[in-house]
């Protein structure tokens, strides 16, 4: 018998040497009592926050007496539960989720016609998107779509795939619609075009005429021409001479995007008898990128056939920007969405950041916190965990000083720390936080910031707009608890009172100050009256007769701009910011008429979609805000009640 026991227990020592060479963990229970343990979890918790949640938990784990004598529960979890159901409680109705729209542009309606290929929802956890984070949003992944933390310790080396989940984040999106991924074929089914046949023509029309168009101010190379243009034509090359065969789907996204983008663009240059070939091959490209995209993100994330980190973001961005170009706002959302999380799960996590990868970062920030000054559709129906969250977090100017480092939470665009160093805006930002501040809730000078060589101008104005979207859209969802009568703590709205003040004064400070380079004045000028206009706009919610003067301001410096410009390519949505935030404002018939010519004088050079949506929106908000002008007593509708109306996200970036 010893002989025995030392053979068992040196075989139990040998698996255990043999395990732990491998590096594989082994996990206790399987993966379904796993997902029993965290549905229970989930389920017998009440709707909150993650604080208050953990709060709940402390309780139940240190008082004997918080469960009831009826319940009776055995194992990790309670999985194995034998107290009486409780009372089946009112079905409360669900938050609609809200997808954006196909498109606004009626010119490329034919990119719509279905969503197949479409990587991602607008749903993002990590960070939240949009609301708090919950515990069920932790519980409740998708495993097959969005299993980032437990797909990684998988037993087998299956693909970790990266998409977003099929569940939308309450009313955050733009239509109720089917799982995106349903309808995708393995082997995208269209009309056939030989897309390698144009490839070459359509790359160097991107990289001459397109590019421009991606950016307000063109630096001397932009990151398109020093990441994605040459990444595709390497990838050309190797189709034509070698096939398909070694190149990863990463790769073949970013090639097919930049064509898609291009055809896009000749669409609208074309010839009436040439536009129909030039859609079918952006249809065609349009989605091939957004095919390969889908299996980058499913099957390269990890593994042996891990893609670049560089390639999968060149490829997302390439794919963002056709939706953006062809206004299909609900596929942008999806893959800013994938490009953050990648960002946060891939890129952030190194410890030396390149400089390719900084560029990377800093296209992600200027599209996303321009694009997020636009979306206006967050649901504030469930707000009682973002009242308790304000009051947790919006704490009394005394206690914020002991714990300002703490750590950083998740971003949701929602949520602002009441501290006021963030906006000094003449001084450096603490090098820690500077690459992980991918949102520019720090306003303070960065050292690591690329924003000259990607859109041209300083970081310090895309960070105040974001200081603006977050605050408006913290005032938009006080305002709705407030008319659900919830309780608002005091210290919050004085937290978000100096906010307000301290964010004007800064924003007026900026403004103010003379623009260095005579070469961009005119432009950057537009974009300062933008910001202003948004300011008072979201914010402070003045009458648009106030902001006339701005109004005046931005169509003068858009004048100008587009004077200087008039024999180059006229730069694309970026330019259109400006316009929509003062086009918006304008309510005499001067003012209306002279964003009306600039917008048809960009036009008839940019030919893109997003100058077509443009007008429209315009057209629809005038069209209302003459309904109630002989009505004193009523506010005038503005463009975000437009856009809610219309369900519309417009990306000008």
């Amino acid at each position: 018998m010893p002989a025995s026991s030392d053979e068992n227990s040196s075989r139990r020592k040998q698996e255990c040497d043999s395990a732990e060479s491998l590096g594989i963990r082994h996990y206790m229970y399987t993966e379904h009592a796993r997902r029993s343990m965290s549905n229970t979890t989930s389920n017998s918790l009440r709707d909150g926050s993650v604080d208050v949640s953990l709060r709940e938990i402390d309780a139940r784990s240190s008082d004997p007496g918080f469960t009831s004598k009826e319940q009776h529960a055995v194992g990790p979890f309670a999985v194995l539960n034998f107290s009486k159901p409780p009372d089946e409680p009112e079905n409360e109705p669900e938050n609609g989720a809200i997808n954006p729209p196909g498109s606004d542009a009626d010119g490329y309606a034919h990119l719509n016609g279905s969503n197949d290929g479409v990587s991602t929802t607008a749903r993002l956890d990590v960070p939240c998107q949009d609301g708090l984070l919950q515990w069920s949003d932790l519980f409740n992944f998708n495993d097959d779509l969005y299993s980032l933390a437990s797909d990684l310790f998988k037993d087998d080396q299956t693909a970790l795939d990266l998409t977003c989940p099929q569940t939308y984040p309450p009313g955050d999106t733009i239509i109720e619609g089917s799982d995106p991924f349903q309808n995708i074929p393995a082997t995208p089914q269209y009309p056939i075009v030989d897309l390698l046949k144009d490839a070459g023509l359509l790359l160097k029309h991107f990289h001459k005429a397109v590019t421009p168009q991606l950016t307000v101010v063109t630096p001397k190379k932009t990151p398109w021409e020093i990441l994605n243009v040459p990444a595709a034509m390497e990838t050309l090359g190797q189709l034509t001479a070698l096939g398909s065969d070694g190149i990863s789907h990463a790769r073949l996204a970013n090639f097919y995007s930049l064509q898609a983008c291009s055809a896009i663009h000749l669409t609208g240059m074309a010839e009436p008898s040439s536009k129909d070939y030039w859609r079918r091959i952006s249809d065609q490209a349009y989605t091939e990128a957004k095919h390969h995209m889908k299996l980058s993100l499913s099957k390269e994330s990890e593994g042996p056939n891990k893609a670049k980190f560089k390639d999968q973001m060149m490829a997302l961005y390439g794919v963002a920007e056709c939706a953006i170009f062809s206004c299909q706002q609900r596929d942008a959302r999806c893959y800013l969405m994938d490009a953050e999380r990648l960002l946060r799960s891939r890129g952030l996590c190194k410890k030396r950041i390149s400089r390719k990868v900084r560029l990377l970062v800093n296209v992600y920030t200027w599209l996303r916190i321009v694009g997020e000054s636009t979306y206006v559709l967050h649901n504030y129906s469930s707000i009682e965990s973002f009242v308790e969250t304000m009051n947790e977090r919006c704490r009394p100017r005394e206690s914020i000083v002991r714990d300002i480092n703490s750590g950083i939470r998740l971003d949701d665009f929602l949520l602002f720390e009441d501290v006021e160093h963030n906006l000094n805006i003449d001084e450096p930002k603490d090098r820690r936080v500077d690459i992980p501040d991918i949102h520019l809730q720090d306003s303070r000078k960065s050292s690591e910031s690329l924003s000259y060589e990607v859109y041209g101008m300083s970081e310090t104005w895309l960070s105040l707009v974001s200081q603006t979207t977050r605050l408006a859209n913290v005032l938009d969802a006080l305002r709705s608890a407030q008319d659900a009568e919830l309780p608002v703590a005091h210290h919050v709205v004085a937290a978000v009172q100096r906010r307000e003040v301290r964010l004007e004064n800064v924003i007026q400070s900026f403004v103010a100050r003379s623009c260095a380079d005579s070469k961009h004045t005119h432009i950057i000028r537009a974009l300062n009256s933008g910001l202003v206009i948004l300011f008072y706009r979201r914010v402070r919610r003045v009458h648009p007769a106030i902001l006339g003067g701005q109004v005046d301001k931005a169509i003068a410096a858009l004048d100008a701009f587009y004077s200087s410009r008039d024999d180059e390519c006229t730069p694309g949505p970026g330019t259109l910011w400006p316009a929509f935030m003062a086009g918006c404002e304008a309510i005499t018939k001067v003012q209306r008429e002279a964003i009306w010519k600039l917008i048809e004088r960009g036009e008839a050079k940019g030919r893109t979609p997003p100058y077509r949506q443009l007008k429209d929106i315009l057209s629809q908000a005038w069209v209302h805000q003459d309904e109630r002008t002989g009505d004193c007593g009523q506010p005038l509708p503005t463009w975000m009640d437009t856009l809610r109306a219309r369900q519309s996200w417009p990306v000008f970036a």
